[in-house]
């Protein structure tokens, strides 16, 4: 569903480039200008198309990204997003979480868990779960999701240093999460973006 509204803009767009093609190519059929400066149009109207395509229709293009500075690897090319969503962490600061729900296969999640215990990713504590919201995450998207239950799960938890009412604070907080669902296939994945 979310696929689906990244389709308008690129009609849009297309529409718009096609448009525009079509009556720069009348103006110079109708000027008699050389078939030289036709076969450009063209070859810039698919240039652009090209273009378009490939800088509008992106639809997890964020979401693989945070995938990747997370994991370090690039996302699987037999990996599908079922849902992905982003929410602000605080009105105060640029910060946002994204959380994802994706499918893998089963060497692409076996090298995915692999990746995470190089990376000295480590189960997360429950305490720290409740005070980042995390919780609340994993529970609305496991409402969508055919499984319920998590088999495994890798975090990487920081420590950070926030400055309130004069006074400096460490304050441990989950900056990424992967919870692999029992049904073999789905992995729930929590970013942190600063």
């Amino acid at each position: 569903m979310q696929k689906l509204m990244y389709v308008f803009p690129l009609i849009l767009g297309f529409a718009i480039l096609l448009g525009s093609s079509i009556a720069l190519i009348r103006f110079l059929r109708k000027n008699n200008k050389p078939k030289w400066s036709l076969i450009l149009v063209i070859s810039g109207f698919i240039l652009l198309s090209v273009g378009l395509v490939n800088g509008v229709y992106k639809p997890y293009g964020l979401y693989e990204r945070h995938y990747l500075v997370a994991t370090g690897t690039q996302f699987p090319t037999d990996g599908d997003y079922k849902f992905a969503d982003t929410w602000i962490d605080n009105e105060e600061g640029a910060g946002y979480s994204s959380v994802s729900l994706v499918e893998l296969s089963a060497k692409s999640r076996a090298d995915l868990i692999q990746v995470l215990k190089n990376k000295k990713f480590t189960q997360v504590s429950d305490s720290l779960k409740i005070a980042d919201k995390l919780n609340e995450r994993l529970t609305y998207v496991l409402a969508i999701s055919t499984s319920k239950n998590v088999e495994e799960e890798y975090g990487f938890v920081e420590t950070k240093e926030i400055l309130k009412n004069g006074r400096l604070f460490l304050v441990k907080r989950i900056k990424y999460y992967f919870a692999f669902l029992d049904d073999g296939k789905s992995v729930f994945i929590y970013i942190i973006n600063d």
